[in-house]
């Protein structure tokens, strides 16, 4: 099954695209309040374990960093990211056995 077949999230997951990290121009990261205000917004509680994934691991690091910033200490990066996890039909892992690995 190819990636763009299944679309969906890992359960229990907070979107949040990676360039909401960024400035307007996207050329530098947001402040560390603007950072603190985003994440509250979406609901991420920053002394949780927090693992973050995109489609390949690279973009999911932006914001892996952002959230370091702020305080975050539980971060890890699922490097599967969706080209793992969207791969097969019906996982039976979620959010809260990635989070077991911190």
């Amino acid at each position: 099954m190819c990636i763009r077949d299944r679309k969906g999230c890992v359960p229990g997951s907070i979107n949040i695209f990676f360039k909401e990290f960024l400035s307007a121009e996207g050329t530098t990261m947001k402040t560390v309040k603007e950072i603190k205000e985003l994440a509250d917004k979406k609901g991420v509680d920053i002394n949780n374990p927090i693992t973050a994934y995109c489609g390949s691991g690279l973009s999911a690091c932006i914001p892996l960093f952002g959230l370091h910033r702020i305080g975050a200490k539980k971060l890890s990066l699922y490097d599967g990211s969706w080209a793992e996890y969207g791969a097969v039909p019906e996982p039976k892992w979620n959010l809260q056995n990635l989070n077991k690995l911190n």
